[in-house]
């Protein structure tokens, strides 16, 4: 038995929260296609937890926008956020996130987000791996409708090797009333890896998923739903291991269906 999340700090309304801890950070709020149950497509490429970090997030109203800023800072650790053992110690890590809220009339508002994070850790013969990565959200809600828009970058390199991911994701979310809600999202990913020579590898990842919620129980802060989800992915495979042999192509696909129930308090 492990605790995913414990921090400590104090706050004040007026100057921001300063916390300590294992703890969600401020980039997991840059997401803005995010969905919580269990094959959402948005698990994202910016880092959204950490641990023994310090951060500070700051909470301002202006008029009809609302303003999130925050950054944290950690340095060393040898485990994950589900307290394992990582293979490449982490040397220190670091991120910043900025959420822009902005009330149009009291039925429609835009949020615009943005992140970066990079993580510095260490290899078995004491080289350094490097991994940054950008993020941007856009989002568009309108009474029962939400409109979310993702573009992230990471790019990892070591000792001669470079990694590069790129994300675009969308949803789209329509609440049928108070309870029931339908949605469906759409990824596009590739992965890049250029290791030292001519060779090379790629994969580009499709994929969409369509889901509804149902909420049979509420009363104060607890809340159960039970959902349905299905997902598609494509994928494609293009390496080449030098310049003589040419590109190597395949292909695959990948459906699935869950039934869940999920209980919040």
């Amino acid at each position: 038995i492990y605790t995913h999340q414990r921090y400590a700090g104090f706050g004040h309304k007026q100057f921001g929260e300063l916390t300590y801890g294992n703890m969600v950070t401020i980039t997991d709020e840059v997401k803005q296609s995010d969905l919580a149950n269990t094959y959402s497509l948005s698990d994202g490429l910016l880092d959204g937890s950490a641990r023994r970090v310090t951060q500070y997030v700051y909470n301002g109203n202006y008029g009809d926008n609302k303003v999130k800023f925050g950054a944290y800072y950690g340095g060393s650790s040898k485990r994950s956020m589900k307290n394992l053992d990582l293979a490449n110690k982490r040397k220190n890590a670091w991120g910043t996130g900025l959420i822009f809220n902005h009330e149009i009339d009291s039925i429609q508002n835009v949020t615009v987000a943005a992140g970066f994070t990079r993580e510095i850790s260490e290899n078995a013969n004491n080289t350094s791996l490097f991994r940054n990565a950008y993020g941007l959200g856009l989002a568009y809600n309108f009474v029962h409708t939400t409109y979310g828009l993702d573009l992230e970058r990471q790019v990892t390199k070591n000792q001669g090797d470079k990694r590069t991911k790129n994300e675009v994701r969308a949803i789209v979310r329509q609440g049928l009333n108070e309870d029931w809600n339908v949605y469906a999202m759409y990824s596009y990913k590739t992965e890049k890896t250029l290791p030292v020579g001519s060779a090379y590898s790629k994969s580009t990842d499709r994929q969409f998923l369509v889901g509804t919620e149902y909420y049979v129980f509420k009363q104060g802060s607890v809340k159960v739903k039970p959902f349905i989800e299905w997902q598609a992915t494509r994928t494609k495979y293009e390496n080449t291991f030098d310049k003589d042999s040419g590109k190597q192509l395949d292909r695959s696909r990948d459906f699935k269906t869950v039934i869940g129930l999920r209980a919040y308090w």
